[in-house]
């Protein structure tokens, strides 16, 4: 019966070729590891070996690399945005990186007095207190 992978004289299976241009701006895009290696055609446990064995450093180390360099291209894209007059972008940035929000004020009145009966399940005593 014939094989999906390529048998090499020793026995084992050639390696698949891992294109890490491409693993690199999948990881910048916020992909995980697993999504990556279902992408490229190979086990996640396979990418996160070769990656040990080919980049040098984990594959977790990789991805918060690339991963922190996503979210810097992201804010840049966003400020980039903002300046260019976008006031959705202007709006966004200011309440979520300057803590600006629209002011709300509501102002309840009430004269109703509330009447609360607790009933003690020990003893049946009966506690009452008038609130206002």
């Amino acid at each position: 019966m014939a094989r999906a992978y390529n048998i090499t004289k020793n026995g084992g299976r050639k390696k698949k070729f891992i294109d890490w241009n491409l693993v690199e701006k999948l990881l910048t895009t916020g992909c995980s590891g697993m999504e990556i290696a279902a992408h490229i055609g190979i086990h996640f446990e396979t990418l996160y070996e070769r990656c040990s064995k080919d980049k040098g450093m984990s594959f977790s180390e990789l991805a918060q690399e690339k991963k922190r360099k996503g979210v810097s291209l992201l804010r840049a894209k966003q400020f980039d945005l903002a300046m260019k007059g976008d006031r959705t972008m202007l709006v966004w940035l200011g309440k979520n990186r300057m803590g600006q929000a629209e002011k709300v004020e509501q102002k309840i009145e009430s004269n109703v007095t509330q009447k609360a009966i607790i009933e003690l399940p020990d003893n049946g005593n009966r506690y009452t207190k008038n609130s206002s």
